[in-house]
């Protein structure tokens, strides 16, 4: 990967390395430092003022207890034991703070554990002494003497025992400051040791690293000279070669002119036969758009009639309902007349009835003789009268009889042959509205058919524009097309131009890659070998 770096990579690398060696070894001594002062810090600052504290404690309690030895021999109320009272005052509220001094402190590993025990122990020596001072200040020789037999006998275990937890307390300062100072000396000389051997790695890969770089670098530089050499050479080949290939260009491009001038002339009877088909498919859009119209009309004209065949079909179906309302009037009228056919059958009876009374009238005129004369001729006036009024209503009867015959045959008759007509109609009306919806269907088809056929032409002269417009731009493309063989002739004497120039600087590329082998070998270095042509690999 580092070969395959630029030189400003490699430079940048090799400042960064040593960079990186520099901030090592300063950060590791840094570290020590640090670390050693934080040591040494906590001696100072954590177990020296416990082991003061401590022994400040552990002076109190034996001040405590030598001044009331001396009390032992003081007389009470005097100046001096006034003054060893004021002494123990003082030496409690002393102890008192140097045991909160002691406890505001931070232990260190095991410490507090020990305190937890010794404390307990200061504690009982100075209850001991409290209460031992209690009966020196009752002043009765029996208070005198048991505070002297307390002191002798219940004392000095008790101070041993604190003693030895004291001594505990202060010897676990002392190891624990040992050890950290044992510590700070290793990081110390480690530290010491790390620098050192890190300078002297470092100075060494260093001294590597440059020889690595200005090794690499000379090597690149006379690969680059060497394939320049190379280069130039095939520079001055290829110019002579686009020399020849600038003539044979010139040739081609006169010939390729040639060419294009009777492409662009075919283009244009190509150009004029595809206007001709675009204005044949407007004319057929115009044609089928008008075809369109009309079928639409006559779509419209058979759901007219469509509708006109409704109507007729309503149209009969009312009048099928005023013939079924005539024929019920007509049976109304059927049903009067045989009405008056029973009323006549009654005038009958009444006839019948009259022509018997008559005769029996006749009969009782006859028996009466000349008395009777007179009635007889009333009774027969009356027979003959009801003979009349018989034969009156027997053709009455006939005659309503013949009207009822007539008047029902007349309905029936003309019911029938109305609903014959009706039925025919129906049919007729039917057969219509088929045709109709069939003509419907059709023209909806035309209309469909017509439409699609509207958007084939639209489609048809769509492509026929744009065929047109692509001709036109292959036209302009091969004007364009002229123009650049043209240039390319142009170009091509250009070409022929520029090989003479190109041949010029490859002379003084060589001079320019002398001066670079000059450059990285020295003035005896000798000359650069040409490189080989780098294969590509497959």
């Amino acid at each position: 990967m580092f070969t395959n770096m630029s030189l400003k990579g490699k430079l940048l690398s090799y400042a960064g390395l040593m960079s990186f060696i520099l901030l090592a070894v300063g950060g590791n001594g840094l570290w020590s430092l640090t670390r050693v002062t934080h040591l040494y810090n906590g001696i100072a600052e954590v177990q020296m003022p416990n082991v003061v504290a401590s022994t400040e404690m552990e002076i109190l309690e034996k001040s405590i207890v030598l001044d009331l030895h001396a009390l032992q021999d003081a007389k009470f109320g005097s100046d001096e034991f006034k003054k060893f009272q004021d002494d123990l005052k003082s030496s409690y509220a002393g102890l008192a703070d140097a045991v909160k001094e002691y406890e505001g402190i931070p232990f260190g590993p095991g410490e507090e554990e020990q305190w937890k025990v010794t404390k307990p122990a200061l504690d009982a020596v100075i209850a001991f002494t409290k209460s031992v001072n209690q009966l020196f200040l009752e002043d009765k020789p029996s208070s005198l003497k048991e505070a002297a037999r307390r002191m002798s006998e219940e004392l000095p275990p008790l101070q041993a025992k604190y003693q030895k937890e004291c001594d505990k307390s202060q010897q676990i300062v002392v190891d624990y400051a040992k050890k950290q100072a044992a510590e700070a000396k290793s990081i110390a000389s480690f530290s010491t040791f790390t620098a050192a051997v890190g300078s002297v790695v470092g100075v060494l890969f260093a001294l590597l690293c440059g020889f690595f770089i200005a090794t690499s670098l000379a090597k690149t530089l006379l690969e680059i000279a060497g394939r320049l050499t190379s280069g130039s050479r095939e520079v001055a080949s290829a110019t002579d070669m686009i020399a020849e290939a600038g003539t044979e260009l010139s040739a081609s491009s006169t010939e390729q002119a040639a060419a294009l001038q009777e492409t662009v002339a075919s283009l244009e009877e190509v150009s004029a036969m595809v206007n001709k088909s675009a204005d044949n498919a407007r004319r057929s859009l115009e044609t089928s758009g008008k075809s369109q119209e009309a079928a639409n009309k006559g779509k419209l004209a058979v759901e007219e009639m469509i509708g006109s065949i409704g109507e007729i079909n309503r149209s009969n179906t009312e009048i099928m309902g005023q013939i079924e309302q005539s024929n019920r009037e007509i049976a109304e009228i059927v049903k009067v007349i045989g009405e008056i056919g029973n009323k006549t059958k009654v005038i009958n009876d009444i006839v019948f009835q009259t022509k018997l009374l008559s005769f029996n009238a006749s009969v009782e005129a006859a028996r009466a003789g000349e008395h009777g004369k007179g009635f007889a001729v009333v009774a027969e006036e009356v027979g003959n009268l009801a003979q009349m009024s018989g034969n009156a209503a027997k053709e009455i009867s006939g005659m309503l009889e013949e009207s009822m015959r007539k008047v029902q045959t007349i309905a029936d008759e003309t019911k029938s042959k109305v609903e014959r007509l009706v039925v025919v109609g129906r049919e007729k009306i039917e057969s219509g509205s088929v045709t109709a919806n069939r003509c419907a269907s059709v023209l909806e088809e035309i209309v469909t058919n017509v439409g699609q056929v509207n958007q084939m032409v639209d489609e048809i002269a769509t492509a026929c524009r744009e065929q047109a417009q692509g001709v036109q731009e292959i036209n302009q493309a091969m004007t364009q097309l002229d123009q650049v063989t043209q240039q390319n002739t142009s170009a091509a004497q250009q070409s022929a131009t520029a090989a003479n120039q190109l041949r010029a600087q490859t002379g003084e590329m060589d001079a320019m890659v002398g001066r670079l082998s000059r450059t990285v070998q020295g003035a005896g270095g000798g000359s650069v070998v040409p490189a080989e042509k780098p294969t590509r690999e497959p």
